[in-house]
Parts: structure tokens; C-alpha cells; sequence
């Protein structure tokens, strides 16, 4: 079911949640979004059973499409450098390829990597969460999913009521035609990606 997922999210990237240059996309919504319909069965088994949490029921998923922002700096390995993943912006849309509105991860620390991320719809709802675990996908090796745990919610748009978010994406993708060594600390490049994100409700208590 992911791999399907992943296919079908081809499509040009459309919108990003205003980052610094060089990461610049134009976002532009539907002013119909509101009449989708959010409410979907979702087959939970296309998650990794590791992903899951008890009682974490799927109610959204949509397609990402949207520009990694990379960043040279030196590695563990005196003298030798690599590029770190900065940050991620791009446009949602559901599985009907209605736009749903906008999302944006930001990346700190190493080798500990945090990553905190934000979902805006086009109703002016949003939702604020931090990565809480990661993992690869069975089966597929260039794919990776990572769980959000959903930390503050605004307005009551389709993204309303998320408690978790999982992106299911290749993040392998570096931009290995920009050098990156001593003489290019500190470069910034940038790569296209694409992905699906799992929109979850409500988790129940873990057993007593």
C-alpha cells in the first residue's frame, strides 16, 4: 500500500511555508477546499506495525510535494563534511488532488537529529508537533517513515482533532551534484521530494 502511495504522489512541487532563500515556493489554495471531505477510511495495515500506536485510528492522508533544503558541514570524521538536512516545505493535497494546504519540518541537532514540524490548511487551521520515532520501511529501503506527536492545534479545519502525523518518504535524497567540502562549509542546496503524510485521531491510554 505505501509503495502505491508513493507512485501516485508524483506532481510538481506547489507550496512551501515561507522559508529563507533558496527555499522560496508559491502556494495558491482552491477556494473550494472546504467542501472535501475529510472524513476517510484509511487501511491502517499499510503502516508499519512499529509506527502504530494502540487505538490510533487513520483519518486523512495526503500527498506531499515540496523542496528538502540541504546545508555542508563537517561530519563525525575529522576533515570530511556532508550535507545535513535543514528543512522541508511543500503543498498538500488529498487523494483526490484537492489542495489541502501547506507544511513545513525543521531539522536541528547531530547525531541526534530533532525535528519539529508544522501543518497549515487553507482555512487557517494548524497543527504543531515534534518527531517522536523513526523507522524504515519493510521492504522498501530508499523509503523511511517518522512519527509526530501533535504538541497544539488551532482552529477547526480538516487537520483539527490530529493527535499523530507519520510521513512515509525517500529521505535519502541529497543534492550529490553540489560539492560539498572544506571549501563549501556552510553551502545551502536544495532537492525536490515527495511524500505521504498519515493524519491519526484518537490514541487510547497504553494498559494499565
Amino acid at each position: 500500500m505505501i509503495k502505491a502511495a508513493v507512485k501516485k504522489r508524483r506532481r510538481p512541487a506547489r507550496a512551501g511555508l515561507r522559508p529563507p532563500a533558496p527555499l522560496v515556493l508559491a502556494t495558491t489554495f482552491a477556494s473550494c477546499v472546504a467542501a472535501v471531505a475529510w472524513t476517510q477510511t484509511i487501511d491502517l495495515s499499510g503502516l508499519p506495525p512499529e509506527a502504530r500506536l494502540p487505538g490510533m485510528a487513520l483519518r486523512l492522508q495526503a500527498s506531499i510535494a515540496g523542496i528538502h533544503l540541504f546545508r555542508c558541514v563537517s561530519t563525525d570524521v575529522v576533515g570530511q563534511y556532508g550535507w545535513r538536512l535543514a528543512r522541508s516545505a511543500g503543498s498538500l493535497t488529498d487523494q483526490a488532488g484537492a489542495p489541502i494546504g501547506e507544511t513545513e519540518i525543521t531539522y536541528s541537532g547531530a547525531p541526534v537529529v530533532r525535528a519539529e514540524a508544522v501543518w497549515r490548511d487553507a482555512q487557517g487551521g494548524a497543527i504543531a508537533a515534534i518527531g517522536d520515532r523513526i523507522g524504515a520501511v519493510p521492504g522498501a529501503p530508499d523509503l523511511q517513515w517518522r512519527r509526530f506527536r501533535v504538541r497544539s492545534t488551532t482552529g477547526a479545519g480538516p487537520l483539527a482533532g490530529t493527535r499523530y502525523v507519520i510521513r512515509v518518504a525517500a529521505w535519502r535524497i541529497l543534492p550529490y551534484a553540489t560539492p560539498c567540502d572544506k571549501a563549501h562549509a556552510g553551502d545551502q542546496a536544495t532537492a525536490p521530494f515527495h511524500a505521504t503524510d498519515w493524519f491519526t485521531d484518537d490514541v487510547l491510554p497504553p494498559p494499565d
